[in-house]
């Protein structure tokens, strides 16, 4: 008998529309590769990003670990169901990689990572794919619910832009939702950061995957870096 995994995608209001996108290029687009080995040898540093969460390769994901794997595994919690073998969000990537977090403290780093040579005035969007990797809500489990922020890289860490997710909710078959926020640049160097808002209790894992920054804006006015 073959299995066959639908994979459902849904947009979160206030992004960029198809339309408004000025620039074919993204600044950042972090997909995470692929490979036929379930658990991806690389480590943040090999995406240009770092997190507070320690990274592991197998299924013992246990709070406060993470993994780049390309199947959502079979962890051992018996009292939860999981969309085990379920894929990445990438889409024509045989093999595809995810972010896998089993988030353990809230206000702490999930993704930090600087990009610079932005435009002033020039709006951006700020986006990834979630997706909540239980298949049912039991015995109290948490759902996870991510922050948004983007802060100046350069003057005193100055917060620009948050959004925040609300609960990532369970749905039967695993469902990838792209969440971001649109922020005109004041700065040529800005900071991506992504934490939980709720500390771990049951449940609270996360795959993320698809993480993007690319111009949001039908006016090319703005203040170049040079180059």
């Amino acid at each position: 008998m073959i299995n066959l995994i639908i994979l459902l995608f849904i947009e979160s209001i206030g992004l960029c529309s198809d339309n408004e996108i000025t620039n074919g290029k993204s600044l950042l687009l972090i997909t995470f590769g692929s490979g036929p080995d379930q658990y991806s040898d690389k480590t943040p540093c090999s995406f240009n990003f770092s997190t507070s969460h320690e990274q592991i390769f197998d299924s013992h994901i246990y709070g406060g670990n993470f993994a780049f794997l390309n199947a959502v595994p079979k962890l051992e919690k018996v009292i939860y169901r999981y969309h085990h073998g379920a894929q990445d969000h990438t889409k024509n990537d045989n093999g595809g990689y995810m972010y896998f977090v089993n988030i353990l403290r809230s206000n702490i780093p999930l993704f930090y990572s600087i990009v610079n040579n932005l435009c002033i005035g020039v709006c951006y969007e700020f986006s990834m794919y979630l997706a909540n990797p239980m298949q049912d809500i039991i015995l109290a489990s948490t759902q996870p619910n991510i922050r948004f922020e983007v802060r100046n890289a350069v003057n005193g860490n100055q917060l620009l832009a948050q959004f925040s997710t609300g609960n990532i909710t369970t749905y039967q078959k695993l469902t990838w939702s792209k969440y971001g926020l649109l922020f005109n640049a004041s700065t040529t160097s800005v900071v991506l950061l992504m934490f939980s808002n709720l500390g771990r209790e049951h449940g609270n894992d996360l795959a993320i995957d698809d993480i993007e920054l690319r111009v949001c804006s039908t006016d090319h006015s703005g203040v170049y870096p040079p180059g």
